[in-house]
């Protein structure tokens, strides 16, 4: 339910990491909140989550409250509990349009069940008849299904019911985990499948088993109904207003990344805060060692903030879908949700961008760390510290008031967005700031704030013109021959006794192109801003903003919205039960050319072909946890067939043993001893609250309702605040509505029709101890049989995750190369949304790919936290080489797409009536015989991805992908071409984005060898010749022993190998 919390509070979270700043400016001391204000704060209660809570109590509420009836109470008798519990899984509180799917997929599949059951009574009734005969009407009574049943045991009904049972817990549970947006659906299923296969043996005629499959099928369409009144009727909540919020979450993330990154560039002076950075450690032969310390906080706001609107792109992505697929009373239509979702990821590629200017900065000291470690003299580091301080607050000053000018410009963009779209409400009044604004300027909201955002803009680039040509001029600068190449240029130790002035320039002209670097990311944010800004005003020119409108989805995106419900697609939490994300990496990692077979080629092999995929169904991944869960609920329901045990199986209410099972075993149940405990710590609190609230109540219905409404509501707390414990919420929930439940039921038909069914009453105070027993049981099963056979751990999780994101990474990054190649040679610009066109499809593909692995990355990075709860045995999980391993990955991404959003510069706009300059003509003449990308890296993230998604050594002699000296290329043809006299250009600044960016991309490329290479090893096969003779004596008497080894070497026993080799 992670997209259910209010969308800004993301946003909240990474503003608070750069709010003190601005408290600190403030002059007058705020108010001290009082004690309830504090608690609301800290709880992050909104009035969107409370309206949520109240919601999310009211289905199960309502039909314990409609079981007071007697009319109730004699439709439903004994299993009216149901009613409440299907009414809670039918999570009212999805969007509308995601729980209309949800809904319909319940009632189709529990339909689906009906029927099955039928069919499965019917076959256990004929066996109890062929093996004892008709039954006797003295034989039959009311039994614990509430229906007229059979009181003796039948070993041949109860063996077929068993069969049928397994049968469909594995069937279930392997749709289950293919399908994970059918997770509620196959839990619906799977809890009428177990009450109606634990109580079959019992039935001795078809009459009897078609009135107690009709009374199951009715109480659990009456849950759904009122889960689907509620969700329909009260608070009602769209798909759209989901979207919504959380694009403008997104664009006020985007707001707090601007003003993190300008507390960031203030925090980096060397004056103010680098020797802070500078940690002497002990001397090492005499001189004195420099340690890199931790990131700042103003860096690790910025990383996090970025973070936060990676997942909450991830989230519009998936949740745009539904948006656009449901009916609707409003102004924006599916396609303008459309166009804003590419004007929000054209943001989003260089926002992103600026977290990579962090790691560039700190590579960069990490690289001067380590030349200042061998300096004899600490004066001589003092020294060079002074003059770098001197520099970069001579370029920070410089820049601080362009940057700060088109940082407010941007803020008030991005407001004027938010207001036109009507996605906030513009406040009333003048804005803060209208003293300070020019009389000429408008505000954000006017129809003619774009003219002024986009004189802010030519400020800014007026300003950084002159600026950087007077400040090179005044330094002397021109580009260096390998800087682009190797943006961490190193100062070599015999340079230090070169003169002060020398040393100076070297620092300025790495400082200028990091200027550079960051100064294109500004420039390309504050571009689509104003593109953005564009497209809003266009809408209220043409009327869309003016009045509402009916909104149809039309006949293709319903026929989409039907396949997708049973394909393959990515979901998130709100769909699946389980906490993590869920992404498919594409065919390309399942289908797998077979080399047992040829393609078929006469009408035999065709016809024959299809059944091949019956094994591959039944040895998948998904096949295997449907096995498995089918083994963990036997291991328990086999006590409901045997003669010894069926009684006790009744008595004691082992049925919700099962039902546990069926709700709490997941695909990848990697969670371990942490979800086990956490949920049976949650029981355990659901039984402690539920005794106290039947006494508080007094009793009394009237009472308790309303207390165990409150209890429901503060559960669902958990649900939208913390969707990591969804489970566990769910599952004391339901414990909570049983237990409260059954009591409420013998108050309302009397304890002897209440023991009627064999069930013997129990007060609460013994009942909630046994519920508990039942439950814990059958937490307990799920957690064992996420062991055995073998064990399906967090750890094999993240390996295998790991191993995807390198291949859909090795993916992205061929998307990249085509379209570097596209653009520079051939001077195509792809459109979008034309799949007609290679282009077009080329460029879809990339922005699929490119989706997917932004989900990806926050999947992979949520399991890898929850390793650190998974037990070991023998030695320790590499938790710190994965997470190196993640980082690296992140890295790797940020460079390629911003690789990809560069070489839009080199692209003229067809529609643009500027010729095209004659640099960027030029460069694009001379780059047109170049690879500025190489397929090789695409190889070898393939490569890295089999060896770990496969936990197979990597082959001997690996080659990393080569770097290529493109500037000295380009200086010796044509030393003009990167003169700081085109400075002016945006297509210097992409190139010099381009270079830097292909160059840490095989940083982190050589980066991630090491790590794979430390965890999967890598084969080696050496040869080596030693000589056995002493030179002292004749060649006779010496001997040569040849030494052969072949073998995987893994970690940093393969590293110390190679070493003592070479």
């Amino acid at each position: 339910m992670a997209d259910l919390q209010h969308p800004e509070a993301a946003e909240k979270n990474g503003r608070s990491n750069g709010s003190e700043g601005k408290q600190s400016e403030m002059s007058t001391e705020p108010h001290k909140p009082g004690f309830l204000k504090k608690a609301w704060q800290a709880l992050g209660l909104d009035l969107k989550t409370v309206i949520i809570m109240v919601k999310a109590g009211m289905p199960p509420a309502i039909s314990l409250a409609a079981y007071q009836s007697s009319t109730w109470d004699r439709k439903y008798t004994t299993i009216g509990y149901l009613v409440a519990i299907m009414s809670t899984l039918g999570m009212c509180i999805m969007p509308r349009a995601k729980f209309t799917q949800t809904m319909m997929l319940n009632i189709f599949f529990v339909c689906v069940g009906a029927a099955v059951s039928l069919l499965q009574l019917y076959t256990v009734v004929k066996a109890r008849q062929s093996s004892s005969g008709p039954p006797r009407p003295a034989t039959s009574g009311q039994g614990a299904s509430g229906s007229q049943q059979a009181l003796g045991y039948s070993g041949s009904g109860s063996t077929v019911a068993g069969v049928w049972l397994f049968f469909s817990i594995y069937v279930t549970n392997a749709l289950r985990a293919a399908r994970p947006q059918l997770q509620f659906p196959c839990i619906a299923y799977s809890i009428f499948s177990i009450v109606a296969s634990t109580y079959a043996p019992q039935f001795a005629t078809t009459a009897q088993i078609e009135a107690f499959v009709k009374r199951l099928l009715e109480t659990f369409l009456t849950g759904f109904g009122i889960a689907a009144a509620v969700s329909y009727f009260v608070f009602p909540m769209s798909s759209r207003m989901i979207v919504s919020k959380q694009i403008a979450g997104f664009l006020k993330l985007t707001q707090n990344s601007l003003r993190l990154h300008q507390s960031y560039m203030r925090s980096i002076q060397p004056s103010n805060h680098a020797h802070k950075q500078m940690v002497n450690g002990d001397k090492k032969e005499g001189k004195p060692v420099f340690l890199p310390s931790e990131l700042s906080d103003e860096a690790k706001a910025v990383k996090n903030n970025v973070s936060a609107m990676a997942e909450l792109f991830g989230k519009i992505n998936i949740e745009l879908g539904f948006a656009k697929r449901e009916v609707a009373y409003g102004h924006l239509g599916p396609s303008h949700f459309k166009e804003i979702f590419k004007l929000l990821r054209n943001i989003f590629l260089p926002v992103f961008g600026i977290s990579t200017f962090i790691d560039i900065v700190t590579s960069v000291k990490e690289h001067k760390y380590a030349e200042w470690s061998d300096i004899d003299s600490e004066e001589t580091v003092e020294a060079i510290k002074d003059i770098q301080s001197q520099e970069w607050d001579e370029i920070i000053t410089i820049s601080r008031e362009p940057f700060g000018r088109l940082n407010e410009a941007l803020q008030d963009g991005v407001n004027h967005v938010l207001f036109t779209l009507n996605f906030e409400k513009r406040p009333k009044g003048p804005p803060a700031d209208e003293e300070n604004r020019p009389y000429s300027e408008a505000s954000p909201g006017d129809p003619e704030f774009g003219k002024t955002l986009e004189a802010r803009m030519q400020e800014f680039h007026t300003h950084r013109e002159s600026t950087l040509k007077t400040w090179c001029d005044k330094k002397g600068l021109e580009v260096p021959r390998n800087f682009w190449n190797d943006p961490k240029q190193k100062i070599s130790i015999q340079d230090i006794v070169a003169s002060r002035d020398e040393l100076r320039m070297k620092h300025n002209q790495q400082m200028l192109y990091l200027i550079l670097y960051l100064e294109y990311l500004m420039f390309s944010i504050s571009k689509n801003i104003l593109m953005m800004v564009r497209w809003a005003d266009g809408r209220v020119a043409d009327g869309t903003m003016k009045k509402r409108r009916v909104i149809l989805p039309g006949i293709k995106r319903l026929r989409r919205w039907i396949i997708s419900s049973f394909s393959t697609e990515d979901s998130d939490s709100d769909q699946a039960i389980d906490t993590a994300n869920t992404v498919y990496v594409g065919d390309s990692l399942k289908a797998r050319k077979d080399p047992e077979h040829l393609e078929p080629t006469n009408w035999y092999e065709r016809w024959t072909n299809p059944l091949r995929t019956i094994p591959k169904i039944l040895e998948s991944q998904s096949s295997a946890f449907g096995f498995r869960a089918a083994c963990a609920t036997m291991s328990i329901g086999i006590t409901a067939f045997l003669h010894q045990t069926q009684h006790f199986f009744v008595r004691q209410r082992v049925l919700w043993a099962l039902i546990m099972i069926a709700i709490s075993m997941g695909a990848h149940a990697g969670q371990g001893i942490y979800g086990f405990l956490s949920r049976t710590l949650g029981t355990v609190i659901a039984m402690v609250v539920c005794i106290a609230i039947w006494y508080i109540g007094d009793q009394k219905p009237a009472a308790v309702l309303p207390i165990l409404y409150v209890v429901i509501c503060l559960g669902f707390y958990v649900v939208v605040k913390f969707p990591r414990l969804i489970i566990v919420a769910i599952l004391s929930t339901i414990s909570s509505i049983l237990m409260i439940g059954y009591e409420l039921q013998v108050q309302q038909i009397g304890v002897k029709q209440a023991t009627s069914n064999g069930q013997p009453y129990y007060p609460i105070y013994e009942l909630a101890p046994y519920r508990l027993a039942a439950v814990v049981a059958g937490l307990f099963i799920a957690f064992i049989f996420t062991y055995f056979p073998f064990p399906v751990t967090t750890h094999s999780t993240v390996r295998k995750e790991v191993g995807a994101t390198l291949f859909i990474l090795a993916n992205f990054y061929s998307c990249v190369h085509t379209t570097v190649n596209m653009r520079l040679h051939l001077g195509l610009k792809e459109t979008e949304g034309d799949t007609t066109s290679p282009s077009g499809r080329l460029a879809h593909a990339r922005n699929k790919v490119l989706t997917k692995t932004v989900a990806l990355l926050s999947k992979v990075r949520e399991s890898s936290s929850l390793s650190q709860f998974e037990p070991t045995f023998g030695g320790k999980f590499p938790k710190q080489t994965y997470d190196e391993l993640i980082q690296s990955l992140r890295n790797m991404f940020n460079y390629m797409a911003l690789i990809s959003y560069a070489t839009n510069t080199f692209v003229s706009d067809e529609t643009s009536e500027n010729e095209e300059s004659e640099w960027l003509t030029s460069f694009r003449a001379f780059a047109s015989d170049l690879d500025l990308t190489t397929q090789d890296i695409t190889s070898t993230l393939s490569l890295l991805s089999s060896s770990l998604t496969n936990a197979q050594p990597l082959p001997p002699y690996l080659r990393h992908p080569h770097s290529y000296n493109l500037s000295e290329k380009i200086y010796k043809a044509s030393p003009d071409l990167l003169s700081v006299s085109h400075v002016s250009e945006p297509c210097y600044a992409a190139f010099a984005v381009l270079q830097v960016a292909s160059s840490l991309i095989r940083e982190e490329v050589e980066k991630s060898v090491k790590l794979v290479r430390k965890l999967v090893g890598e084969v080696d096969f050496s040869f080596h010749v030693i000589s056995t003779g002493d030179s002292g004596e004749s060649s006779a008497a010496g001997s040569t022993v040849a030494l052969l080894k072949s073998k995987a070497s893994s970690g940093n026993g393969g590293e110390k190998e190679r070493a003592k080799n070479d």
